[in-house]
């Protein structure tokens, strides 16, 4: 990464209770970008564990702003992101762990072409040591689901253009951040990101994931962090689904089959093979179409 990078980064952290987390976070970060300049805004959602205690005797490259009550992880980001300074923002949830390597590539796919709205990465669950995230495809819905989950590798290409990316790691420009109003906080603890990304498609921006970037993501929830998951979902799908579940009919067909559950007698095969199905339908008239219009 070159200097002019690592100047111009802003590392913005919401922070919500979990202070044994946040530890392990800030000691990866810390490792794994090696004192290179750039500012880590870490902002406290009114967490009532130590964590004030913790940011407020945190010094330079470390500035802290704090909620005086909890307003939630949209909120959160949105104050970080305006008082952060740099133009390149990576987004970082407090419960990641940084591997070795996991910022230069996202840094370079965020510079390869003005038109990259996000960057995301691979997330590999610490428990089971098999992936979480490797982006974001659609079910039959429009219901968001995560690509790859519960496989041991990921994809064999340096990087795809996916749909929507999780926001527990990020790469974006601030200014893209800010023109598309940031993250909306009609919703609480859930869908930001994706709703974030169909905006930033709907721009003509594009989704990118590295899969050459790998950081742990602990899901574990903070303390009230679902209560609100039904409440988001009937927004994002008021909203969004007129969108998503025209991409889920194409995407949902070639991912779901490729989902790995803890144990085989987990998945459902019913909707596996009518995954199989409908891809064997699309492949059909795909030829038919090809047939009728010979190149």
């Amino acid at each position: 990464m070159t200097d002019r990078c690592a100047a111009s980064l802003s590392f913005v952290i919401p922070l919500y209770n979990r202070l044994d987390a946040t530890r392990r976070c800030l000691e990866s970060l810390a490792a794994t970008v090696r004192g290179r300049s750039g500012e880590i805004v870490l902002v406290d959602d009114g967490s009532d564990d130590g964590t004030p205690e913790l940011v407020r005797g945190l010094q330079e490259p470390y500035r802290w702003l704090c909620n005086e009550t909890n307003r939630g992880f949209a909120a959160t980001v949105n104050r970080g992101v305006q008082a952060s300074r740099g133009p390149i923002l990576c987004l970082l949830n407090n419960d990641t762990v940084l591997f070795d390597g996991w910022l230069e590539p996202m840094l370079e796919l965020l510079d390869s072409a003005p038109d990259v709205g996000v960057v995301g990465n691979v997330h590999v669950d610490p428990r089971r040591g098999r992936i979480d995230h490797a982006g974001v495809f659609f079910d039959l819905s429009g219901h968001p689901e995560h690509f790859h989950r519960g496989r041991k590798h990921a994809p064999p290409s340096s990087h795809r253009e996916r749909s929507a990316a999780s926001a527990a790691c990020w790469i974006l420009r601030r200014e893209t951040f800010l023109a598309l109003g940031g993250f909306d906080e009609c919703y609480r603890n859930g869908y930001e990101d994706i709703d974030f990304c169909l905006r930033c498609r709907a721009a003509g921006l594009r989704i990118l994931v590295s899969h050459n970037s790998r950081i742990g993501h602990d899901r574990a929830p903070t303390p009230a962090r679902l209560e609100h998951d039904e409440a988001n979902r009937r927004l994002f799908l008021q909203r969004w689904a007129h969108v998503t579940a025209g991409l889920g009919r194409s995407e949902w067909p070639r991912e779901y089959p490729r989902q790995r559950p803890p144990s085989w007698w987990r998945r459902n095969l019913p909707r596996t093979m009518h995954a199989f199905w409908m891809r064997t339908r699309a492949g059909r008239a795909a030829r038919s179409t090809a047939q009728k219009c010979p190149g």
